[in-house]
């Protein structure tokens, strides 16, 4: 990411993300320069050979990380980076939360694989054991 996010930065973010996946987000409305929740966004369709794909925000006269959504491929990203992962402190995520959501598994799964992903995802701080 080009910049570092502060607490409010992450909490701004995260309700623009959520939003967007709940179908909140009235991205035709920002297609020209508004405020949302107090900072000005700007939404650029993105388009393939066949049609719109999905939308990028972006904030103008800012360095703040694009946000991206691609919904044929229900891919939301924020610089490249899976939201998630860019959003969520480390107190926010549990083990249990970190099998469910993000490798799919049930807690306690007892699976090597869930096992060694999580004590990654415990080791790089993204998650913690409460």
């Amino acid at each position: 990411m080009a910049t570092t996010m502060t607490l409010s930065d992450k909490s701004y973010y995260r309700r623009l993300c959520r939003n967007i996946l709940a179908d909140r987000f009235n991205w035709r409305k920002y297609c020209t320069p508004s405020l949302y929740f107090g900072r000005e966004i700007c939404v650029t369709p993105l388009h393939c050979s066949y049609g719109q794909i999905g939308y990028t925000i972006n904030f103008p006269y800012t360095n703040a990380p694009e946000v991206e959504y691609d919904w044929e491929m229900n891919k939301l990203t924020i610089d490249d980076e899976n939201w998630k992962l860019v959003c969520w402190t480390k107190s926010d995520k549990t083990a249990k939360q970190c099998c469910q959501e993000r490798m799919g598994f049930q807690y306690p799964c007892f699976s090597t694989t869930c096992a060694v992903k999580t004590f990654q995802a415990r080791s790089t701080g993204i998650i913690s054991d409460t």
